[in-house]
């Protein structure tokens, strides 16, 4: 599935501080290449593992080499962010989405491993996945038990915190 994942801030807003975060787990990951552009309004990210890597721990290797992402420095007001928000639970009104993953299929370790460093720096935020079926809202300690499991399937993404 290759659909992408919002992480939802209160105020919507990003800065370079959580480009420099975003860009430091991933380094402490075995990403090697992290580069962001500026683009005035948002951050787009380019953030890859380098091609041949014999000292890259086996449990930090993922089927994915690379990923895309976005950081919104400003709310967008338009629309369709208005109208993808407008149903959210009571207790994430006023949320917006400011940081999104592109094309999550296959990343689900690597993403994992990520919103559980993450979450550590920025516990009031919240992961979403819009694109699933029902939506599905993944607060720090969601993601805390998921990572926790001894097992868990790459299927994580995909299923109803409260399932797992």
């Amino acid at each position: 599935m290759g659909w992408s994942v919002d992480i939802l801030r209160k105020n919507g807003e990003g800065n370079i501080r959580d480009v420099k975060n975003i860009i430091n787990i991933f380094m402490s990951r075995g990403y090697t290449n992290c580069a962001a552009y500026d683009n005035g309004r948002y951050y787009n990210l380019s953030i890859n593992k380098p091609m041949f890597d014999d000292e890259l721990p086996w449990y930090l290797e993922d089927k994915s080499d690379s990923i895309l992402a976005n950081v919104d420095l400003k709310p967008s007001d338009d629309w369709w962010s208005n109208e993808r928000i407008k149903d959210f639970p009571e207790k994430f009104k006023g949320y917006k989405d400011y940081f999104d993953f592109e094309k999550i299929s296959g990343r689900s370790f690597m993403l994992l491993n990520f919103f559980h460093e993450y979450f550590k720096l920025v516990p009031e935020d919240v992961l979403w996945n819009c694109y699933s079926k029902d939506k599905h809202f993944y607060t720090k300690a969601d993601i805390d038990k998921i990572y926790n499991k001894k097992e868990w399937t790459a299927e994580w993404i995909y299923v109803d915190p409260d399932e797992q």
